[in-house]
């Protein structure tokens, strides 16, 4: 298998449909299309459409809504 799966969750440029899936991963967010984060998941609500991410680099944590133009990929680690 390719680096492209991370657990079972495909990574690169699939967007991932079920957020409650990713506490633990490696991921970026993109809204409109263009790369706005990147970090690793902590938290995901219960109905998926909150994740709080730890970022990389100094800003610490920020909480990602899901909304028609917000995308999440896995990356691999």
């Amino acid at each position: 298998m390719s680096d492209r799966f991370v657990t079972g969750l495909k990574t690169g440029h699939d967007p991932i449909d079920d957020w409650t899936m990713l506490e633990g991963k490696n991921v970026e967010v993109y809204h409109a299309g263009n790369l706005i984060d990147q970090g690793t998941v902590e938290a995901v609500t219960n109905d998926g459409l909150v994740l709080w991410l730890r970022q990389n680099g100094p800003a610490g944590r920020r909480l990602v809504q899901r909304d028609p133009e917000t995308e999440v990929q896995c990356v691999p680690d």
